[in-house]
């Protein structure tokens, strides 16, 4: 028996370190998607949590750490709202969160409020229940509980996990339907991490929940071992998961690659702007707030001057999803990211040859103050846009040779 259970610590230890270790990465290493990936990191951690605790509690190490009993316990509401989050956040393509995202949070708070009592119990009587809780399982019913009967939040929290449940797969179905293009090669691959993730995670917790309704209460029964044993098993497949899809763990560069509908048009709002390229539909309210957005910042605060911009940074910069951006540019402008900035640094260029005392600067000097890493790509793209070279143009606007 003895074997056994240091086997399983073994199990809890290794299980909880690897969450540890999916966490440091997807928060702090993985640059690419950081709203997304600090979702899932956060969701991780918890469960790294929830394996400590428990490892804490059925081996009695709880007795030397009084203050750790069911210290996570709030937090089991708050598990499946990352979840969600971080799956509306990859289909959607989110960097931030929504205004009313706040309003997941409510359960977790009343549970914490609900446990307040219990928080500020001093360390004997906390040690207390502690000792009752180790001589007879029966009592977790009945310690550290505070206004509301812990049976309800029992009862309340796999509640709470089957209705985010619903709405995780209610994005698959939406991002497996009709209603998005999928285009980019990296579709299937994030379609099988979510619906891995969403499955397992669910099941396995909803169990865990759903052993206190249905536990009969044996006293030679270990309800905790169960619960870390699930835990820990969760945390250990999804960390070989992510161990195999590395673009998972540490980001894909670029955009991401599903993305849904952005707005479902109200009574008066009508269609106006569709992109199968990218698989969504924007109302005209919605492109046209986005449009005003993109124009503000270029004449306000010209990003295209500098020559390392990247879409992410525009995107960044405008508050809107580097795909909304990027199709936004395509439809209206009938061109690409880059094309466009360059566009815009060409304009640049023109204006500021109409000052005489540019004609002291050489072109590539110009080129640079217009946003351009290089004469090279100043001069390819001037020829792409204007026909001729920079020299032809000036000679054309009868500007005097210059050095080059």
């Amino acid at each position: 028996m003895d074997i056994q259970i240091s086997l399983y610590n073994i199990l809890f230890i290794l299980a909880a370190f690897l969450g540890i270790i999916m966490f440091v990465i997807l928060t702090w290493i993985n640059t690419n998607q950081r709203h997304s990936s600090r979702l899932l990191g956060a969701f991780i951690l918890l469960f790294s949590l929830f394996t400590i605790q428990n490892l804490i509690q059925h081996t009695g190490v709880v007795v030397d750490l009084p203050f750790m009993y069911r210290i996570f316990k709030p937090l089991h509401y708050l598990a499946f709202v990352l979840l969600y989050l971080y799956v509306r956040s990859v289909f959607y393509g989110e960097q931030g969160f929504r205004p009313f995202d706040a309003l997941h949070l409510i359960p977790t708070l009343v549970h914490i409020l609900d446990f307040i009592p219990f928080y500020f119990m001093d360390k004997e009587a906390k040690l207390r229940l502690v000792l009752a809780s180790l001589e007879n399982p029966d009592n977790v019913y009945l310690n550290a509980q505070g206004w509301i009967p812990i049976q309800v939040h029992h009862i309340l929290i796999p509640i709470a996990i089957i209705f985010y449940l619903v709405l995780s797969v209610r994005l698959l179905f939406l991002a497996s339907g009709k209603k998005t293009t999928m285009v980019f090669r990296q579709n299937k691959l994030v379609m099988t991490w979510i619906f891995l993730l969403v499955v397992i995670s669910n099941v396995l917790f909803l169990f865990w929940q759903l052993l206190f309704l249905f536990w009969d209460h044996n006293p030679d029964v270990n309800i905790f071992l169960f619960q870390t044993v699930l835990v820990g098993f969760e945390l250990i497949i999804i960390s070989t998961i992510l161990m195999f899809y590395p673009n998972i763990l540490y980001g894909f560069r670029g955009q991401m690659p599903i993305v849904l509908p952005d707005v479902v048009p109200s009574d008066n709002a009508t269609i106006t702007s569709k992109s199968e390229e990218h698989g969504f539909i924007l109302s005209e309210d919605r492109r046209n707030a986005y449009l005003q957005t993109l124009s503000q910042e270029m004449e306000r605060n010209n990003p295209f001057l500098d020559p390392n911009l990247t879409l992410a940074d525009l995107a960044t910069s405008t508050g809107i999803s580097p795909i909304y951006l990027s199709a936004i540019i395509n439809q209206e402008f009938g061109m690409n990211f880059r094309d466009y900035i360059n566009r815009r640094r060409i304009a640049c260029f023109k204006q500021l040859m109409t000052n005489p005392e540019s004609r002291q600067y050489t072109l590539e000097a110009m080129a640079r103050k217009s946003g351009f890493a290089s004469r090279v790509t100043f001069s390819r793209a001037f020829q792409k846009f204007e026909g001729c070279t920079p020299t032809e143009y000036l000679r054309n606007q009868g500007v005097p040779n210059r050095k080059h």
